[in-house]
């Protein structure tokens, strides 16, 4: 994906900022940089380029290294909430958002208990399976609201799972990136 000079200027400024905090707080795995951009930042990309389909509010879940939420931000310019229950990766976002400029509210809480409702879109990525994931995602969305999940290899065995227990819609935007619709619990 090409974009201006300005946002990559930013994304390298978030990608230093998380190579240098990385060694204390282990945000991420990678072992050099351009591992930090195919397996990290481009999946932050890949989401930030898909918010505009759908207007509103929007949450990072589990947000940690701000992937991809705080890239998601930089991406698309718009609002998102980075919620996040540890301290130290909070202290990261903060700093990070700051020196990227990024447009996003770090909400230090479980997902649980961030008092969030009516969202949008719905972003998280290694949080949990996709069935624990519907269920912190669906009490936060508004009715036509969307998830933008990034899942690895195992997404057709946790796609068969969460279908043992909601109804929802799905389809891939792209290789890892899911799009899903009319979350609806079968209990």
């Amino acid at each position: 994906m090409t974009v201006s000079r300005e946002t990559r200027d930013r994304l390298d400024i978030f990608a230093e900022c998380l190579k240098r905090w990385n060694g204390t707080i282990n945000l991420v795995s990678f072992r050099d940089d351009a591992d930090l951009w195919a397996r990290h930042i481009d999946h932050g990309i890949a989401v930030g380029c898909c918010l505009e389909e759908w207007p509103g509010d929007a949450a990072d879940l589990g947000s940690g290294a701000g992937i991809p939420g705080l890239v998601a931000a930089i991406i698309s310019g718009r609002h998102v909430s980075l919620i996040e229950s540890d301290r130290r990766k909070c202290a990261f976002l903060i700093e990070a958002a700051r020196l990227t400029q990024a447009n996003v509210t770090v909400v230090p809480a479980r997902v649980e208990q961030a008092a969030l409702t009516s969202l949008a879109v719905v972003m998280a990525r290694a949080l949990a399976p996709l069935d624990r994931l519907l269920a912190l995602a669906a009490p936060l969305l508004r009715p036509d609201g969307v998830c933008l999940l990034l899942k690895g290899s195992a997404v057709q065995d946790e796609l068969a799972a969460a279908e043992r227990v909601f109804s929802f819609s799905h389809r891939t935007l792209s290789p890892g990136l899911l799009c899903i619709s009319d979350v609806r619990s079968l209990a």
